[in-house]
């Protein structure tokens, strides 16, 4: 038996079992069982872990393909934690997904200034790239796109831009 279930069983309202329990159930691909872990988890106030459990909880709907749970719970994550670098990025890229460029316009820009001083990471240059292709702006889409390229050659993200750039017309993958 799994030491956080084994805690969750002497102690229920220990939360901090359930968060590691549902990480466990995670990295078991048991989504089901873990979002409920991360459910609990993130439902306490008071939790230090709270945040993380609610990124958690987000991350697990996406692994389930339920967009709109995970758009929830990394807003959640954002009420208790603006600075949630995690929340912001994910939730820009489902704003995406859902062409809601202006939100997720003012989410990146929210994003860069969070990771001022940190160095910009390949998902974040794809998706300055995506945006300033929503919004045809071709000098930025080009200056982002020779970044990616240039400092993340190997990345995935680079290989999604190649991608796109051999056939703009086709979507994001």
């Amino acid at each position: 038996m799994n030491t956080s279930k084994k805690a969750i069983a002497l102690d229920k309202d220990f939360v901090q079992a359930h968060n590691n329990y549902g990480v466990y159930l995670s990295q078991t691909k048991r989504y089901r069982e873990a979002a409920e872990q991360f459910e609990i988890a993130g439902a306490t106030l008071g939790y230090e872990g709270r945040i993380g459990a609610l990124e958690n909880l987000g991350r697990t709907y996406l692994q389930l393909g339920d967009n709109s749970a995970a758009s929830k719970a990394f807003l959640r994550a954002l009420d208790g934690n603006r600075n949630s670098i995690i929340a912001h990025i994910e939730l820009v890229d489902l704003l995406l997904d859902q062409q809601r460029v202006p939100q997720a316009q003012r989410l990146y820009d929210e994003t860069l200034i969070l990771v001022q001083g940190q160095g910009i990471s390949p998902r974040l240059l794809l998706q300055g790239i995506k945006l300033a292709a929503a919004q045809n702006n071709i000098t930025t889409r080009q200056q982002l796109a020779q970044q990616l390229l240039s400092a993340y050659p190997l990345s995935d993200e680079a290989k999604q831009l190649k991608t796109w750039l051999n056939n703009p017309e086709a979507p994001w993958k």
